[in-house]
């Protein structure tokens, strides 16, 4: 019993029949038709795939649950970032200014005058 109902899975991936816009459907909410299958590839415990409906885009599992060929499918939407997009840098600090600014800044009692420190 258990090989002709891998037989019959088997025959009906086989004939091009794609069952994975109805699997796809309950997990995203969208109708068969809106889905648009991409990437699906069959691994030894499972298959995967991407599903894209109304702009968005699903990542979607499917795993043998039992011996009668029940599968299971679950979907998840593609991560959106919630954070903005990069701004840019803040403004870099004017140069530093050559010489001195304050009076505090000369020997003596020398003061600052045009960035140089001189005699009174």
């Amino acid at each position: 019993m258990k090989s002709l109902q891998a037989l019959g899975l088997l025959a009906l991936l086989a004939t091009g029949c794609n069952p994975l816009p109805a699997w796809t459907s309950g997990q995203v909410g969208c109708a068969e038709e809106q889905i648009v299958i991409t990437r699906d590839e069959m691994g030894f415990a499972g298959r995967t795939w991407t599903a894209v409906c109304r702009g968005k885009t699903f990542y979607c599992t499917s795993v043998n649950t039992g011996p009668q060929g029940a599968m299971q499918v679950s979907c998840k939407e593609e991560a959106q970032s919630d954070a903005p997009p990069p701004s840019a840098p803040p403004p870099s600090a004017p140069p530093a200014a050559t010489g001195c600014q304050y009076d505090t800044q000369c020997k003596g009692d020398r003061i600052c005058k045009e960035g140089q420190c001189v005699d009174p």
